[in-house]
């Protein structure tokens, strides 16, 4: 039941001539759940802010990668592999369980594929230094997506006002740089296999 739905029937019991005890106790359960309400908003809007910050600190990485400086003694440009962190949340027990659980579970998931997806950057750097800009941009589009997404569901489900004005071009940027990181990933992967087919030995042909 919504505040209004309360106010609602704390009119129709006013109107029903029932006890003022009476009328007292549904006014204030009527304001605890207008402040529950409350703090349940208050928290989801810090949780979308915090996933489309997130979400712009990994439009941010991929853009540095895009135009990091490439020093004539270093094999590589001056890439990085240090994903973003996701923003603390408050300690609100109350808002916390106030809000659908559902969009809960995927929130702390985030930070969970994030730590994954950091793991194997690490791994990335020491073994496929050459492509840890292609698996940068597969990352962060992964995540970044997914918090925007997450983030405009929550603002939808709470009436909030919804994403700013750059949203559509930063999911349009994460399509194009994933396009662009698989599609040069699976080039080398096709030179790669030319190469190990070329050095295999030809069959010599046989004697009549």
């Amino acid at each position: 039941m919504t505040g209004s739905d309360w106010l609602d029937l704390v009119k129709i019991v006013v109107g029903a001539g029932i006890g003022t005890a009476v009328v007292q106790w549904l006014a204030s359960i009527a304001a605890d759940e207008r402040s529950k309400k409350s703090k349940a908003d208050f928290l989801a809007l810090q949780l979308a802010i915090n996933l489309e910050a997130f979400a712009r600190q990994c439009i941010e990485l991929d853009r540095e990668n895009e135009f990091a400086e490439h020093h004539p003694d270093q094999q590589f440009p001056d890439w990085s592999a240090t994903l973003p962190s996701i923003s603390q949340t408050p300690d609100d027990i109350d808002g916390w369980r106030s809000l659908d659980q559902n969009m809960v579970g995927r929130y702390y998931n985030l930070w969970a594929d994030r730590d994954a997806e950091q793991k194997s950057l690490s791994d990335a750097l020491y073994h496929v230094e050459d492509d840890l800009v292609e698996y940068v941009a597969l990352s962060v589009e992964k995540l970044g997506s997914r918090a925007l997404k997450l983030a405009t569901e929550i603002r939808t489900r709470h009436g909030l006002l919804l994403s700013q004005p750059d949203i559509g071009e930063m999911e349009e940027r994460f399509v194009r740089r994933a396009k662009w990181a698989q599609e040069q990933l699976d080039a080398e992967r096709q030179r790669n296999a030319r190469l190990a087919a070329s050095l295999l030995p030809k069959d010599e042909p046989q004697e009549q």
